[in-house]
Order: C-alpha cells, then sequence, then structure tokens
C-alpha cells in the first residue's frame, strides 16, 4: 500500500456529461428553444456530437434543478409558464439579485462597471438594429458580470436557475410585449450607481429592471396560453 502514495492523483477534466449540461443551459439561457418543446436525448447527442448516456445525464440533470420537465410519458419537454408561476419566480428575482448586486457594488472595481457598460452598449446598437436574440445576450451579460462581480457562487447558480426557467419565453417579449427602450435607463441608472458605489441605488435599479421585465413576461406568458386554448398555438417541435 505505501508504493500508493508516490503515485499523483489524476486530473479530472470535466465530464462530457459535464460539457452538455453547461452546453444546454447555454442554449436554455439564451432562449433558443420554445415554451413546450420536446427535447429527445438522441437529438442532444447528435447535436452535441456525443454519445446517448452524457447526454441523457445532462439532461436529467436539469430536470433534477427543475429546469426542465419530465412529463408522464418520460418526455422531458420546456416547461410552460404560468402568470402565477411568474409571480413567484420574479419575487424570488427581486430578492436575489438585489442581494447580488448591493455585494457586488461594494467590491467591484472600475474595470468590471467599465465592462458592464460596454455590454449595455452592445444591447442598444442590438436594439437599433431589431436584433432581439443578440440583444437578450447582451442583456444576460450585463446582468451576470454584475452577479458574477458579487463572489457568491452559490447565490449565481441560483439566480441562474431563475433566469433558466423563464429562458424559452425571453425571444417572445420583444417587439410585441414590451419596448426596449423602455428598460434602458434602468441600465444607464445602474451604471451610474456602480460607478460611484452607491449600493442601494444599484439594488433599486436592477429591482425595477426586473419588475419590467416580469410585466412583459407575464403578457407573453398570458398570450401564449390563450393562443393554446384557442388552438392557434403552432405544435411544438421536437428537438
Amino acid at each position: 500500500m505505501s508504493g500508493l502514495k508516490a503515485i499523483d492523483p489524476i486530473d479530472r477534466q470535466e465530464t462530457l456529461g459535464g460539457m452538455a449540461h453547461r452546453s444546454l443551459r447555454s442554449a436554455l439561457m439564451a432562449g433558443n428553444f420554445r415554451p413546450g418543446e420536446k427535447i429527445t436525448i438522441r437529438a442532444v447527442a447528435a447535436v452535441l456530437n456525443v454519445s446517448m448516456t452524457p447526454a441523457r445525464e445532462a439532461l436529467f440533470n436539469l430536470v433534477a434543478e427543475g429546469i426542465l420537465e419530465l412529463d408522464q410519458n418520460r418526455t422531458v419537454r420546456i416547461p410552460a409558464l404560468t402568470p402565477e408561476r411568474v409571480a413567484e419566480i420574479t419575487a424570488i428575482r427581486l430578492s436575489l439579485e438585489k442581494l447580488a448586486t448591493e455585494a457586488a457594488t461594494a467590491i467591484i472595481d472600475d474595470e468590471t462597471v467599465d465592462r458592464i457598460e460596454a455590454f449595455h452598449n452592445e444591447l442598444v446598437d442590438h436594439f437599433a438594429a431589431k436584433d432581439y436574440a443578440a440583444m437578450i445576450e447582451a442583456n444576460w451579460k450585463v446582468h451576470f458580470t454584475l452577479y458574477e462581480a458579487a463572489g457568491m457562487p452559490t447565490l449565481l447558480k441560483m439566480i441562474e436557475s431563475l433566469w433558466l426557467t423563464v429562458g424559452s419565453y425571453l425571444v417572445t417579449i420583444y417587439p410585441d410585449f414590451a419596448t426596449p427602450a423602455d428598460g434602458l435607463p434602468h441600465h444607464e441608472k445602474l451604471i451610474g450607481a456602480l460607478r460611484t458605489r452607491n449600493a442601494s441605488v444599484a439594488a433599486q435599479a436592477i429591482a425595477t429592471d426586473i419588475q419590467f421585465s416580469a410585466e412583459a413576461l407575464t403578457r407573453a406568458v398570458a398570450h401564449h396560453e390563450e393562443r393554446r386554448l384557442d388552438g392557434t398555438l403552432p405544435l411544438s417541435r421536437k428537438l
């Protein structure tokens, strides 16, 4: 047994299942899936060029996290939201994201604030070009660059999970249910507060931004449900 002491530990790289999980999380965060869309293990394996085992691991980990749902036929799909679920998620987001903002503002450096402002400027450019998918990605970068600066990884993961839950609806918000220009002042107020390290003003700017997006999301969810009930909603595609 003494000879084992001379053996160096194996340097474990990220597993294929872990990489597949991360890729799916990124796609969900970007709103690349439709509400109610089915996601099969075989399709995930094909798209990510992995075997069925890591694809299955990634999907069922997301089910365990509450990001995806498993129906009675054991089909994995994107959960459909309700106005009540949006209200619940919004209340939790307000609490967690204000906490992250206050913590980040206390220790953030100028370089990170510059990055946040640069991402906001990208958002403005994408809005002008009516590239809403790219605009949503830039908005994600604004928020998560700030939250990462808090240095609280457990809190960050909790916030990510909430964003993943609503990701499939994000691309449905603009331009029908909200005007992006109305939300830009919230980011501008946030950036100004970060420059002066004013945590309370920064947290309020985040709260206002969350409430603005939640109102639009509620309208989008209600419209989606109306279309589903009257039969005008297209059948969900299968990945």
